[in-house]
Formats: structure tokens, C-alpha cells, sequence
């Protein structure tokens, strides 16, 4: 079974990255007004109060200067730390989601041999393992409705060689419209493309019964 893995590494790989580090961004410029706004707006209401002498508004002044000339270095340092975490942690959660839409549109187009492979430290794992379960259980009940639909063309041809020596035109004519649904049968279950065939097929199809209990 293939494994699907773009080709292309990206620092953006999805647009829903980009709605994730708005949100964390927001985050940070939330929780920085609050706090700017609990240091600084006491330190201006000291400098306003005409209650308070000259020279403790000297000593709040030079502590809003020394809060100004440290703080902002500090805080930018912050949030490019902040920023390069937040990139990470959304790639590994926008990652997944990609590699995983693009695995469900190959299956919607009929094709069940691509896995989700994700890189070391991505997130979504558990339901990468379900999707490549279902994949893995999809074909081989598609696999199982092609051999079935084998069989039964193998017993309708041996059936209609029948009818041509001991009946009728009319269930001959039948049997040549049973024929042609079956032929059209196996042809739309030729379309798919399916994950190879288990070694042990019979345990293989039990486990996957068991991983996949929403496909019964």
C-alpha cells in the first residue's frame, strides 16, 4: 500500500495553519494588553495624582523609563520564540489534516491503496490509523464482492449453456440481461483500486472487523 507524503516541505501547509496562528496570535496580544495595561496604568495614575509630591512622580517616572527600555526587548524576544512554537505546533496539527483530506479525496475517487503517513511528532495518529484501516477494510470488502461477482458470472455462464440446449428463447433472453448486469457489475467494482490482499486473508479480515467495527 502506498503512503501518501507530499513531496514539498512547507513551512505553511494549509490554509487552516494560517486561522491557527491568527487564533494564537490573538491569544498573545490579549494576554499582552493585560498585562502592559497591569503595569503601566498604575505607574500613569501616580503621574497624574497632584496629590503625590514632586519627587515620588520623579521616582515613578524613572521606573516607567526602566520598564520601557526593558520590557519591550523582552517582550519581542517573547514573541518570536512564541511565534516559532506556534508555527511548529500548527504544522504538526495542519500537517495531518492535509496529508488526511487528501487521502479521503483519493478515496472518494475510488482509489484505497494510499495510507496517511505522518512525520515524527505530528499529532492526529490515532486518526490517521483509523482512516488507513478503513482503507484497509474497504478493500477487502470490495476485494470479497469481486470474487462473489466472479463466481456468480462463472455459475451464470455455465447456467446459460444450460438454457440454450433445454429452454426457451424468452428465459435465454433473461439470461443474457442477468449476464450483461453482472459484466456491468464487475466492471464498476474493476474501478476501484484496492490495498494489496493480506497473507492470511481470513485473520487479516477478522482483525480489520475488529479495528473497524463502523464498516460492518
Amino acid at each position: 500500500m502506498k503512503r501518501y507524503s507530499p513531496t514539498r516541505k512547507r513551512i505553511i501547509v494549509d490554509g487552516f495553519q494560517y486561522r491557527l496562528l491568527a487564533v494564537y496570535m490573538f491569544h498573545f496580544i490579549v494576554i499582552l494588553g493585560v498585562f502592559v495595561s497591569i503595569l503601566f496604568i498604575p505607574l500613569a495614575w501616580k503621574l497624574e495624582d497632584i496629590d503625590i509630591p514632586f519627587y515620588e512622580k520623579q521616582e515613578v517616572a524613572n521606573q516607567f523609563l526602566a520598564f520601557h527600555a526593558k520590557l519591550w526587548p523582552a517582550l519581542l524576544v517573547i514573541f518570536v520564540l512564541l511565534l516559532i512554537h506556534s508555527i511548529v505546533v500548527s504544522h504538526r496539527i495542519a500537517g495531518p489534516i492535509y496529508r488526511i483530506r487528501k487521502v479521503l479525496k483519493s478515496v472518494g475517487d475510488g482509489d484505497f491503496s494510499i495510507w496517511v503517513n505522518l512525520r515524527m511528532g505530528d499529532y492526529m495518529t490515532k486518526e490517521a490509523n483509523v482512516i488507513n484501516a478503513m482503507n484497509e477494510a474497504l478493500s477487502e470488502k470490495i476485494r470479497y464482492l469481486q470474487r462473489e461477482c466472479q463466481a456468480v458470472a462463472m455459475v451464470a455462464t455455465e447456467l446459460g449453456q444450460s438454457v440454450d440446449r433445454f429452454f426457451p428463447d424468452e428465459v435465454k433472453q433473461k439470461m443474457d440481461e442477468l449476464d450483461a448486469r453482472l459484466s456491468e457489475l464487475e466492471s464498476g467494482l474493476g474501478r476501484f483500486k484496492l490495498a494489496p490482499a493480506a497473507v492470511d486473508e481470513e485473520e487479516e479480515v477478522h482483525h480489520l472487523d475488529e479495528v473497524s467495527p463502523i464498516l460492518k
